[in-house]
């Protein structure tokens, strides 16, 4: 593993954004990168890349650092992380973006079972807790949700604007 980082604040209600880095042996870098909705819809986004020189990669590194403050993490908890965000989302109706399949290749042979924390999934009282992303199809999933829960089992929250412009919806 040549390197593992996780969003600083991951336990707390929202997405994460996990970087997943192998080094591999013919001296590129496969990285794997995901955006993960522990609160409802698991793997949101992932994609995979192979970079020729660690100053490329670097590039990606940085701009995703530049987003938010990310620590180095045990890849075994960053499996578990997702394969928990994705048993919970599959339990909902929902499955892992499509590039899961291709990203998850630099997960190896990372043990989700060794990982002994625990990881919290949902939202306020147990239920799912739906954040709205830009490219969200946001009636789709609140009518997913609905016919899964019914009107009341999950809650959402639905940005109108501006940075602090949110509408907090409970289901």
């Amino acid at each position: 593993m040549y390197e593992c980082l996780l969003t600083k604040e991951w336990q707390e209600e929202g997405s994460i954004t996990q970087i997943l880095v192998s080094r591999r042996s013919f001296g590129k870098i496969a990285a794997g990168v995901f955006l993960v909705d522990l609160g409802c819809l698991g793997v949101k986004n992932a994609f995979g890349s192979l970079f020729d020189t660690q100053r490329e990669y670097r590039q990606l590194r940085g701009g995703m650092m530049a987003n938010q403050d990310m620590i180095a993490a045990d890849i075994n908890l960053v499996a578990k992380i997702i394969r928990e965000a994705i048993v919970y989302a599959k339990e909902l109706g929902f499955k892992p973006n499509r590039d899961y399949r291709d990203a998850k290749i630099v997960l190896g042979d990372a043990d989700p079972d060794a990982c002994d924390v625990p990881i919290p999934l949902g939202g306020k009282e147990g239920k799912p807790f739906f954040v709205a992303g830009p490219y969200d199809d946001v009636d789709l999933i609140v009518a997913k949700l609905t016919r899964k829960l019914g009107p009341d089992g999950f809650h959402f929250l639905i940005p109108m604007g501006g940075d602090e412009e949110v509408l907090l919806l409970d289901e």
